[in-house]
């Protein structure tokens, strides 16, 4: 597979690292040959996901609704190339809305420079509002699919996969695993702003 080749050796960041989808997209990076900084405030999950591959699986404890912990992360990284900037939001009841949002906001464009020089991306994979929603969790999807797209007119090559109920499903994993990898990779420069509906109808098991 091309993304066992164009990973390894390469560096990724991600946030929302210890939930379910987080915690797989981080275990298929590292085995994919990728140095991962796993970012969670859930420090148990996320040192227990760090034993899975102490070697390619970094830990960082963080919440990420403290924006001096999230600037003082963002200013540490220096130039240091980053090949991989994922963003997930797969837990009802996590991080607010307002923290996730100003994070892909603030990030996406502190690290834009090293994605750049690394050829590499940011994706932002986050639940759907489903059926019986709010209207508050409607205006917060339209949102992060409206700041991913200003993102990438202002030049970050980002994407977002809007995760739907079946989506979310343990058995459906391998195969949004990748997806994002694929949304990852140089040969998907030309994509930026785009918003893929994942799992809307269903997800092969």
């Amino acid at each position: 597979m091309a993304d066992s080749v164009l990973f390894a050796g390469k560096n990724s960041l991600v946030f929302g690292a210890a939930g379910p989808v987080g915690r797989a997209i981080c275990l298929r990076l590292a085995a994919r040959g990728s140095f991962v900084v796993a970012v969670d405030s859930d420090e148990d999950a996320l040192f227990q996901l760090a034993r899975s591959n102490p070697d390619r699986i970094a830990p960082m404890s963080l919440d990420i609704a403290d924006e001096t912990a999230v600037d003082r992360l963002l200013s540490n990284w220096g130039p240091e190339p980053l090949h991989a900037l994922i963003f997930v939001q797969d837990r009802a009841g996590g991080s607010s809305s307002a923290a996730f949002l100003g994070l892909v906001d603030s990030a996406t464009r502190h690290l834009a420079p090293v994605l750049e020089a690394a050829n590499g991306a940011a994706l932002v994979m986050h639940r759907v509002a489903g059926e019986g929603a709010t209207a508050r969790q409607k205006s917060d999807a339209e949102a992060l699919a409206i700041l991913t797209r200003e993102l990438a007119s202002d030049g970050a090559r980002i994407n977002a996969m809007a995760l739907h109920p079946a989506a979310l499903d343990r058995r459906a994993h391998a195969q949004l695993c990748a997806t994002a990898m694929m949304m990852l990779l140089p040969m998907s420069a030309a994509i930026g702003g785009a918003v893929l509906p994942i799992g809307q109808h269903a997800m092969p098991a």
